[in-house]
């Protein structure tokens, strides 16, 4: 019976076939980057009028270094109130693609993670459960965190050839309720 209980949870929460979640989670150095790009940004190149509207938020972007897989940038936004927003930019190329599809444009359903930070010692990015987003300019790895029912759902996506992969989805307990003054 424990032998299933990794299959029925990587069922329940999406994680294809052959990629139970597991109890030990992929780190940044388990999806090392390329050698980190360090030459001229690129101009943004707009596939689409969606990204066209963020035209200042790209060229932003790529007057920075790379903060994410060696050659990208992970430019974040919010418009007025909202939830906050991700594109990513190649700052070779110039070149701007959004995040996975279960993530979207917009981070959403991120309001209880601040909890973990009144519990939680401090830890690297990496582990640090009060992040929307982790990751590192070395790896090709991206932790998506986000609040469900049940709990706070952990996904780990890989960057690879311009394409996203789901490595792995772990749902941990709920953060703890505020503590009373």
């Amino acid at each position: 019976m424990t032998k299933l209980a990794p299959l029925v949870a990587s069922l329940l929460l999406g994680v294809p076939a052959g990629q139970e979640a597991a109890t030990n989670p992929p780190h940044f150095t388990d999806y090392p980057a390329p050698v980190p790009y360090s030459g001229p940004a690129g101009t943004p190149r707009f596939r689409n009028k969606v990204d066209q509207r963020y035209r200042n938020v790209v060229e932003e972007a790529l007057k920075n270094a790379p903060d994410f897989a060696s050659e990208y940038k992970l430019a974040k936004f919010q418009i007025g109130n909202g939830p906050p927003g991700v594109l990513l930019v190649d700052v070779r190329s110039g070149l701007i693609f959004h995040l996975p599809p279960q993530v979207g444009l917009f981070l959403s359903n991120t309001e209880c993670l601040s909890r973990y930070k009144l519990w939680e010692k401090p830890a690297p990015e990496e582990d640090d459960d009060s992040l929307a987003l982790a990751y590192s300019p070395r790896s090709e790895l991206l932790i998506v965190r986000r609040c469900v029912e049940s709990g706070v759902e952990k996904s780990y996506f890989r960057w690879h050839h311009q394409k996203w992969t789901l490595m792995n989805r772990i749902l941990l307990p709920p953060p703890p309720p505020p503590p009373v003054p």
